[in-house]
């Protein structure tokens, strides 16, 4: 039996990763990205830091842009409601993600936050240990599905247990 190697998904070459990073839009990922992000992260890390998306949004791919735009309330936003309008419509669905904590900025966001704080903290968590278990989770798809195809050893990709448990679609 003679092995054969695995061709890499990234090219080894800077300009062909400088190129990739030039072209990367989140909206249209390539398979490639999703089994292995890394490369390009750290092609736009190194060439494209403040990435300019082809619908106008940024990509920020260093922790100190990320963190100085995070605390930035006055110039950035983390609102969705012209993002979300056309995917959802005047759903539930629209609602709920235009109101999350995770959408909205301060001061609402600042209000909230702090009081669900107590509720998190490790004393809270530990009071809550006995009354969450582990919920087994068995690919129920008759072709695995994508997250399951790349399962490491002993369960899915997902983190959960594929026990005979009842199913759960993919």
């Amino acid at each position: 039996m003679v092995a054969t190697e695995t061709p890499a998904l990234w090219p080894a070459d800077p300009e062909a990763m400088r190129a990739a990073a030039a072209a990367f839009d989140i909206k249209r990922l390539e398979p490639r990205f999703l089994d292995d992000p890394y490369p390009l992260y750290r092609a736009l890390r190194e060439h494209d830091p403040v990435h300019r998306m082809p619908d106008g949004s940024y990509f920020l791919s260093r922790y100190d842009d990320c963190a100085a735009v995070y605390r930035d309330v006055a110039t950035w936003s983390s609102d969705k409601k012209v993002d979300f309008r056309p995917n959802f419509g005047d759903s539930l669905l629209y609602e709920h993600h235009t109101t999350s904590l995770v959408f909205n900025d301060p001061p609402y966001h600042t209000r909230v936050r702090k009081l669900l704080a107590p509720a998190f903290t490790p004393r809270a968590a530990a009071s809550t240990s006995s009354t969450i278990s582990p919920r087994p989770f068995r690919c129920s798809s008759s072709a695995t599905c994508s997250a399951c195809r790349r399962r490491s050893a002993g369960g899915c990709a997902t983190g959960r247990s594929r026990s005979s448990a009842p199913s759960s679609p993919c």
